[in-house]
């Protein structure tokens, strides 16, 4: 896995609120990593945005249709993707994209596209969390757990971490405003479910 740049911040770790989320979803290789990712710094830089930046690597066709990726790289701001119309496209693939811009085929999406979601996503609001998504930064954080340190205390913090600043305010906000918080309390059971088939496996080099 390429490092991530300092700016982004590491998968597994909840959005603060209040703060667009830019993602930068990528496979491994991807020639248009790179220059995706700085065409987000440098729109968010021109707008004087604050908006978090993610980096989430698609590890598999598996990983690529739970989080319905259209190709590397797809840039979301708060979990829609920039180009305009993606949301009727369902082939979903562990592969390069090609966007369709105003002259030809190209790697990257239009600066335009960016610069408008960018500027949609206060009024639009943060949206639900992508189940998908969280599933596979919980899953790579976990993988990524020191044993050293011992499985148990780390997913006790991550757990933690993600219902209190992410999950549960919502769902109580939604609640508040009439709105049905079932799908938020899923995104509960499923890190329920992931927390304890974590603690079920097994701590390599350790009695």
């Amino acid at each position: 896995m390429r490092p991530e740049l300092p700016a982004a911040t590491p998968a597994g770790q909840p959005p603060t609120q209040g703060r667009p989320l830019v993602e930068v979803l990528t496979v491994a290789g991807c020639p248009n990593r790179d220059p995706a990712i700085a065409l987000v710094h440098r729109i968010c830089a021109e707008l004087g945005s604050n908006a978090e930046i993610r980096l989430i690597d698609i590890p598999d066709q598996l990983a690529a249709e739970q989080t319905r990726f259209l190709g590397s790289p797809t840039i979301r701001v708060d979990g829609r993707d920039v180009e305009p119309d993606a949301g009727r496209c369902v082939e979903y693939t562990c592969s390069c994209r090609l966007y369709r811009g105003r002259h030809s085929l190209r790697g990257l999406p239009e600066e335009a596209w960016v610069r408008r979601a960018l500027q949609d996503a206060p009024a639009r609001g943060r949206r639900e969390p992508d189940l998908a998504v969280l599933d596979i930064e919980i899953t790579e954080r976990l993988d990524r757990v020191a044993v050293a340190e011992g499985i148990g205390a780390q997913l006790n913090r991550l757990l933690f971490g993600l219902l209190e600043a992410e999950v549960l305010p919502q769902a109580m906000r939604a609640a508040e405003l009439g709105v049905d918080p079932t799908p938020l309390l899923d995104a509960v059971a499923t890190v329920l479910r992931m927390y304890a088939d974590g603690l079920e496996r097994p701590s390599h080099g350790t009695d």
